[in-house]
């Protein structure tokens, strides 16, 4: 009996579907029978009450099924294998939650198991699935640390991994597994830590800065918003490319990048946009005070729109504390503007060096850039509706054409109309004074 229970609240969507089967007969039982009528009211109204909380709750579903699993594990193997099942799927997949939000190209929100148990079983499976050893379910600990650890190194970035940089791409895989088991189980990150992480960056020194570093930009919020988000696009475009050493660098190098921007103090005015050859984005910090109250949102609104003249694919937007509201109009107010794909705000808290917690927002914008071929086969960039579109617009009374900004050339389409002329072309080299 314990197994068939097992097995009809296998998952919060088979649970979902026994609850509405049961609803069903008592809806019968209602209908055709009046001496039942109350009780089955009763038992509907709670029936329903039951499938609301299991569809909206499914990973704290699984992880009290578990629990409850567990105390009949002795009955069969089957319970006891259901029980480590529904743990390790609630667990992991709650863990995944908030870094599939912050980050969902590069991870899945949730996972699921399968046992197997011959060696046929595994000759089955189709290539790419993911093989974990499992013990008994009394070692919780241990089972979680194996799930997450190989979950991190075959289900995060799966695209961009063979153009990573090897430490990066290790680094990567320590950070996200402490990111899961963090929400999970806090003796599974120190059992994580001292059987796994110790020892493997104790004699590698720059695993060890390189992990460090990461951890940084994970406790400031900027791991899995922007830097597993550029890794992950970074791996769509070059899926079909040979991976290189030069690629790999830009990989390590833009991790610097991003635990500079991490370190910098408020009022520092070093750049902020990292234009590497394979990764290319800007950074709009929101974080001087005096720029905030002086100007509002309307300085750091102009400056993005900077970066999108200027053919910046990605812009990110980062503020903190009080300076949030002045992001979010920011951002609110660039959705409108056609050479805009999309805007995804990631609003979280972050720790303070005094221990308090704070708002974190992370605004992305994606830009829409196109790249053309013209005469001689000289590069063309276009932002906004493509340089075919805003050619023909350009006579019109909301578009400017700007050519040239830096190398490659540059076509940018602007909205609002210049007072002097319709259109303003530049030379590469005036392009690059305008740009500094």
């Amino acid at each position: 009996m314990t197994a068939v229970f097992a097995r009809l609240l296998g998952t919060p969507r088979r649970a979902v579907g026994t609850v509405a089967a049961t609803s069903a007969v008592l809806a019968l039982l209602y209908a055709f029978v009046p001496a039942a009528s109350q009780v089955a009211a009763i038992l509907l109204t709670a029936a329903t009450a039951v499938a609301v909380v299991l569809w909206k709750y499914p990973n704290e579903t699984k992880t009290a099924a578990a629990r409850i699993l567990e105390h009949f594990a002795w009955v069969s193997g089957t319970v006891e294998r259901e029980s480590i099942r529904q743990d390790l799927e609630g667990t992991l997949s709650a863990g995944l939650e908030s870094l599939a939000s912050a980050s969902p190209q590069a991870t899945a929100s949730s996972v699921r198991f399968k046992f197997v148990r011959s060696d046929e079983d595994v000759d089955r499976l189709p290539d790419g699935t993911l093989i974990v050893g499992i013990t008994h379910h009394k070692d919780r600990t241990r089972n979680l640390v194996a799930a997450a650890w190989a979950y991190a190194r075959r289900g995060v970035l799966i695209d961009a991994r063979r153009h990573l940089d090897g430490n990066v791409s290790r680094g990567i895989d320590f950070t996200v597994t402490k990111s899961i088991l963090c929400k999970a189980d806090l003796r599974a990150v120190d059992r994580f830590i001292q059987e796994l992480w110790m020892p493997a960056v104790r004699d590698e020194s720059r695993l060890r800065d390189l992990t460090g570093k990461l951890e940084t930009l994970e406790d400031d919020a900027l791991f899995a918003p922007v830097l597993l988000e550029e890794f992950a696009e970074l791996g769509i475009r070059l899926a079909n490319r040979f991976p290189s050493d030069e690629i790999a660098a830009e990989t390590a190098s833009f991790v610097d990048h991003l635990y500079d921007l991490a370190q910098r103090e408020p009022g520092q005015h070093e750049p902020t946009h990292f234009d590497g050859k394979w990764i290319r984005c800007a950074f709009v910090l929101v974080a001087t005070s005096d720029v905030a109250t002086a100007k509002g949102s309307d300085a750091y609104q102009r400056y993005v729109e900077s970066c999108v003249t200027k053919a910046y694919p990605r812009i990110y937007i980062i503020a903190r504390g009080s300076h949030v509201s002045i992001a979010e109009s920011v951002g609110n107010a660039m959705r409108d503007d056609e050479r805009v794909l999309d805007v995804r705000p990631f609003l979280c808290t972050i720790a303070t060096g005094r221990g308090s917690q704070i708002r974190r927002l992370t605004t992305r914008i994606r830009v829409d850039v196109r790249e053309y071929v013209g005469i001689g086969q000289r590069p063309i960039v276009a932002v906004g509706p493509g340089y075919e579109h805003a050619r023909r617009k350009r006579f019109g009374p909301k578009v400017t054409i700007v050519a040239a900004v830096t190398s490659p050339t540059v076509v940018a389409a602007v909205q609002r109309p210049s007072p002097t002329a319709s259109t303003a072309v530049a030379t590469n080299q005036e392009a690059r004074n305008r740009a500094k």
